[in-house]
């Protein structure tokens, strides 16, 4: 009996929807002929937690740190034991198990884990399904490989879980303790190796808006006329001029008056004239970051939302597999391009312009670049004929035009750049003449833009008039223009998303930050969205219209922790060495002693700190008043405070000391419901 094991029941029913027939269906798997089908829900088992070891770490003592595991423990997550008995029986009877979790480290690890749990010793192979549609499903039942090919992927997800828990165990309890030294009684101080960096990200910038202090700059512009027309044109100063700031800023305005009486009416020198045509390629395609970045700007969606989105249009064939941190696909994708057009035309109303070119060699099809997944992309078998609708066709209508800009030309453009000299002074400008817009046609205005790029003075969309060096023309006037300094802008979502994905800016150690711009962010493509909800969910980040904003609990929690633990560099060197995990360059082992050292480190230098104004623990404002932080209601489970808390389905109550104690209850009327 072949035994096929799903992430996800989604999945399952793709998979059997393929298998032989006739099919029944069980409550928790599908017979089909002698295949089984059935499936996980996520993560059936979860790291045991440190009472499970020992008893005595039932009570928080900073003389029992650190803690670190000789041998690690699995429990079996309580609301999963129907799933995980159901397959435990059926592993009995397997003469052959395929690991069918998502195409990533977790999804290898959430299958392989049960598999070690259980001490299965049979053949075990591993099918890599990206696309849920029927055909494809069957090109994957044709490729199955050995699971141990994959060993490196579930080893990586492995060490990222052991050394978070680690991390967070240990710095949770170390730092909640000494808080509680200084008077602190708001719960415990919820330390992580992602969201503390990230949140301090936040903290940061707020506190340069805060501080920042405009100041006054000028800049000359010129009005400079030849035999073909006139332009404008932007003061650069020498080296050696007076009246500059750090950054090359005209700061003194007595400077600007003396060069504008100066030169206003001589003779202007054409220096040099370039007119170029250039020509740029279409972009690669969409990964799940990427995806995220322009949903949010564009539609205000959050990347929780838009992976919510992308994956139930994955789970319907209508996407392919969303948790993707890939740009590119592989060049065999580009037979499909018929198929997908298809798709394009029934589910949208974005219409295929004649002048694609299906059989065009553009930078996204590159084989070398694609490892377990591609880009995201329009499912080419795709069933569905029924337009769709809402955010859905907003996501889908993203990912179409993409995919339509890999068939057609090159944006073309002429590029113009004019230096003159008016008296010593040198003047440039630059300008663009678009010749054909090519891809950026069906693109329109979803291009990546830098949120944090100052505004380029010198950025001329107006044509410029042909000219020669050595042409002698005038200044016919010239003007002084006061500008100011500007704060950098607060973080939105999307922009703390790239953040995250472009830690290096963030970094400052300049070996890491070399390393990191060619390699790694902050936690992956299918935890980046998570991270970010959980923060703006606990209360520490708060949205006011797209910006996000640092709470007072997370400055307070931000600027009483050492600030190492508040960098991002820990956090990203960390993915590094998961990847090296990955390709058997490190191991486990190696891994978790690098993590414990820096523990113990962290734990013989630590001393108490103050956060007097943090709010209980990181609990939300629930209906516009904030928690307060001391409680009455104790919890009947460890008699921690429990607290009034907003979740996904409305308000609940919740312990304290969660994670150690995961006690919940209902809430009526601000009180909480304890079951019998």
């Amino acid at each position: 009996m072949r035994l096929f094991i799903a992430e996800k029941p989604s999945l399952a029913r793709s998979i059997a929807a393929v298998l032989s027939r006739p099919q029944e269906n069980h409550k928790l798997y599908i017979q089909a002929g002698d295949d089984i089908v059935a499936w996980a829900a996520g993560h059936l088992l979860e790291q045991a937690m440190p009472e499970n070891y020992d008893e005595k770490y039932k009570r928080w003592n900073i003389s029992d740190l650190p803690i670190f595991p000789e041998i690690w423990k699995m429990l079996i997550k309580k609301e999963s034991k129907d799933l995980f008995d159901n397959l435990t029986k059926l592993l009995k009877k397997a003469d052959v198990v395929i690991n069918a979790g998502d195409c990533d480290r977790e999804g290898q690890l959430l299958i392989d884990e049960i598999l070690e749990y259980c001490g299965y010793k049979g053949k075990v192979l591993r099918i890599l399904i990206s696309d849920t549609n029927p055909e494809a499903v069957k090109k994957a039942l044709d490729n199955l490989k050995p699971n141990s090919d994959f060993h490196g992927d579930r080893d990586a997800a492995l060490a990222r879980s052991r050394a978070d828990w680690l991390h967070g165990m240990n710095l949770t309890r170390l730092y909640t303790k000494l808080a509680e030294k200084n008077g602190y009684s708001g719960g415990p101080l919820r330390i992580g190796r992602v969201k503390t960096p990230v949140t301090a990200l936040v903290v940061r910038r707020d506190e340069v808006i805060e501080s920042f202090v405009p100041k006054p700059f000028w800049i000359i512009k010129a009005d400079i006329s030849v035999a073909n027309g006139s332009f404008k044109a932007t003061w650069r100063p020498k080296d050696e001029q007076d009246g500059l700031d750090e950054e090359k800023r005209l700061i003194d305005k007595s400077v600007g008056d003396n060069l504008v009486s100066r030169l206003k009416g001589k003779p202007a020198t054409i220096t040099k004239y370039e007119s170029k045509k250039l020509a740029s390629k279409p972009l690669v395609g969409f990964s799940l970051p990427k995806l995220q970045m322009i949903a949010s700007k564009k539609f205000d969606l959050s990347p929780a939302k838009t992976l919510e989105i992308c994956q139930k249009l994955y789970e319907q064939g209508i996407l392919t597999y969303p948790r993707s941190d890939c740009e590119f696909l592989p060049e065999a994708h580009q037979d499909e391009a018929d198929n997908v057009f298809a798709v394009i035309e029934k589910l949208s109303s974005v219409k295929i312009p004649q002048f694609v070119d299906k059989g065009r060699k553009t930078p996204v099809f590159n084989s070398k670049k694609v490892e377990e997944h591609h880009a995201i992309i329009p499912s080419a078998s795709c069933k569905i004929s029924k337009p769709l609708e809402g955010n859905e066709a907003s996501i889908f209508e993203l990912v179409a035009r993409r995919y339509i800009s890999f068939f057609m030309l090159d944006f073309e453009y002429l590029q113009v750049n004019i230096s003159a000299d008016i008296d010593g002074e040198l003047f440039s400008a630059s300008g663009r003449q678009i010749l054909n817009e090519g891809w950026k046609s069906v693109e329109n205005d979803l291009q990546d833009k830098d949120d944090d790029n100052d505004n380029d003075e010198d950025n001329n969309s107006a044509s410029l008039p042909e000219t020669s060096e050595g042409e002698n023309g005038s200044c016919n006037d010239i003007n002084l223009l006061e500008k100011k300094t500007k704060a950098p802008a607060r973080f939105s979502e999307a922009t703390l998303l790239k953040a995250m994905n472009e830690v290096h800016r963030y970094v400052r150690d300049s070996e890491i930050k070399k390393i990191l711009k060619e390699t790694d962010g902050i936690g992956t493509a299918a935890t980046q969205a998570t991270i970010l909800k959980e923060l703006i969910d606990s209360g520490m980040l708060i949205k006011k219209g797209k910006n996000l904003i640092a709470s007072p609990s997370a400055k307070s929690l931000i600027h009483a922790l050492p600030e190492n633990i508040t960098l991002p560099d820990l956090t990203a060197v960390w993915e590094t060495y998961f990847r090296k995990v990955k390709n058997s360059a490190m191991s486990i082992d190696e891994v978790i002693r690098f993590v414990e050292d820096a523990i113990r480190e962290t734990i013989a230098s630590a001393q108490p700190i103050n956060v007097q104004s943090l709010d209980s623990g990181n609990s939300k404002k629930t209906d516009g008043k904030k928690s307060t932080k001391k409680s009455s209601i104790k919890c009947p489970r460890c008699g921690a405070p429990m607290f009034l808390r907003n979740g996904k389905n409305g308000p609940f109550w919740g312990c304290s000391s969660y994670p150690e104690c995961k006690m919940t209850a209902n809430d009526k009327n601000g009180k909480p419901v304890f079951k019998k």
